[in-house]
């Protein structure tokens, strides 16, 4: 069941547009995986709420996250490549996913992490995958004594982390929102779709076309081994799942070459009503004006969509 979005607003001079969200997705580069620049420690008060992220072991390795709030189902969230949610909350503005959290842990509880080699968390050998993350997912889980049943949230790349989870183990999850997750076969789509090499073009065009094996975030994703892992996930069953995908008509990437704004959307929005087979017990809604980033576009959305989910679980 297909959805749009009636109260997403166009931002158009914030942020990012989603075409440039699709090259983050498919190389998965991030501003934010530059880990080098963290402090010792990152805390940040929002509200009332203190944004101090703690560590945990997981192998050997800390990795730091936070939670706060109380209830059930336990809401976790997976960002993008790269991404760190310390790093992100610990800056004075608010931003979305800080909203988020601050909405939702006003009725349930709610946990954020940085994955390895991400933010403040330790380095982890690389190459790595979708599967190493996962595990890390799990033992911190385990070790902080972070109570199931779990509301998975996973936003671009993080939407893979999420998905395979989910279908190693099906006995803690309860439901999930995919935020314009990225799909393991979009690499090879986004290939096979553009045009044939040619002088003077577009330069982001050889990277879409011929991905690089090992991710250029900090996180060093083996691409190929990663996708091939999601591609075997099980099915999610009758798991409730809402699909937020952004608007298709977005145009708030104004470098991306106007031929080509069809293309991809022909490539992802697809791919994208494709990821409605995870569940039978999904629906997807179209943020309309948002573009990638919809948790920065419209964050009540995100918000919106873990409730329903939630409400489903109970």
């Amino acid at each position: 069941m297909l959805m749009r979005n009636p109260n997403a607003r166009q931002l158009a001079s914030k942020g990012l547009g989603a075409l440039v969200g699709l090259l983050i997705a498919l190389l998965t580069i991030s501003p934010s995986s530059r880990a080098d620049t963290l402090p010792e420690q990152s805390s940040h008060a929002a509200g009332t709420i203190a944004m101090r992220f703690e560590p945990i072991k997981v192998g050997g390795r800390n990795l730091y996250y936070l939670c706060r709030g109380r209830g059930s189902p336990t809401v976790i969230a997976e960002g993008g490549p790269g991404f760190s949610f310390s790093q992100a909350f610990a800056r004075p503005e608010p931003n979305g996913w800080q909203i988020v959290f601050l909405k939702v842990i006003a009725r349930t509880r709610m946990c954020v992490y940085d994955r390895a080699n991400v933010g403040l968390s330790d380095k982890a050998p690389i190459p790595r995958t979708v599967l190493d993350a996962v595990k890390d997912l799990h033992l911190l889980i385990h070790n902080a004594k972070i109570q199931s049943p779990l509301v998975l949230v996973g936003q671009s790349a993080g939407g893979l982390n999420v998905r395979l989870y989910a279908s190693r183990y099906p006995d803690e999850v309860a439901g999930m929102v995919l935020i314009d997750s990225s799909h393991p076969d979009q690499n090879i789509k986004f290939k096979a779709a553009l045009p044939p090499e040619s002088p003077g073009e577009w330069w982001e065009l050889p990277g879409l076309r011929n991905g690089p094996p090992v991710s250029f975030s900090s996180e060093g994703l083996d691409l190929p081994a990663s996708n091939a892992q999601v591609r075997a996930a099980v099915s999610l069953g009758d798991l409730p799942l809402i699909v937020l995908t952004h608007d298709p008509h977005w145009s708030g990437d104004p470098g991306t070459p106007v031929e080509l704004q069809p293309i991809l959307e022909g490539v992802w929005q697809p791919l994208q009503r494709n990821l409605l087979t995870l569940s039978k017990n999904s629906r997807q809604i179209v943020a309309d004006g948002a573009g990638h980033a919809i948790q920065f576009y419209n964050p009540q959305l995100v918000v919106d969509s873990i409730f329903e989910v939630m409400s489903k679980t109970r």
